[in-house]
């Protein structure tokens, strides 16, 4: 499997880092496009409540359809608020352990991890450097002792 968007699994601290930060992307877009959809959904009722009109004029066929869709357009109103605000709730609630699972990784990764891991680039650093400081004082003394090809 090839995902689309890598998430590092090297080191438990960089991994919760960013999915804690794909989590917070995600449950903002989730966010968005709930409200859009209730904002919708909510037009929509205000817009046939509005023209259903008057439910006290007509014959009382016309007086009961129109009460019955004006409760049936009332319950379909107050369900898509409820349902917008539990939604919503929850996307918070999964955002803000996006955003804390972010915070605590990236911070123990910056402060723990990677302090760590430039030592031991420093060292190997260090290291190739008298490598090389070493090979390059094998090859001037090799040079220096070498014959010079003249007889």
């Amino acid at each position: 499997m090839d995902p689309r968007i890598p998430i590092p699994t090297d080191n438990f601290h960089k991994f919760l880092a960013t999915f804690g930060l794909y989590l917070t992307m995600l449950c903002l877009a989730l966010l968005v496009i709930n409200i859009n959809y209730s904002n919708s959904v909510i037009g929509e009722t205000i817009n046939a409540m509005y023209d259903l009109g008057d439910i006290s004029t007509g014959t009382e066929a016309e007086i009961s359809d129109k009460t019955a869709m004006q409760s049936y357009l009332k319950s379909k109103l107050d369900n898509a608020l409820s349902d917008r605000n539990t939604i919503t709730y929850w996307l918070l609630g999964f955002l803000a352990v996006g955003i804390l699972m972010t915070a605590k990784g990236f911070t123990v990764w910056y402060k723990k991890i990677q302090p760590q891991q430039d030592r031991m680039t420093d060292l190997e650093e260090e290291k190739l450097s008298l490598e090389v400081a070493e090979l390059r004082r094998q090859a001037a003394s090799h040079n220096s002792t070498a014959p010079d090809g003249s007889e």
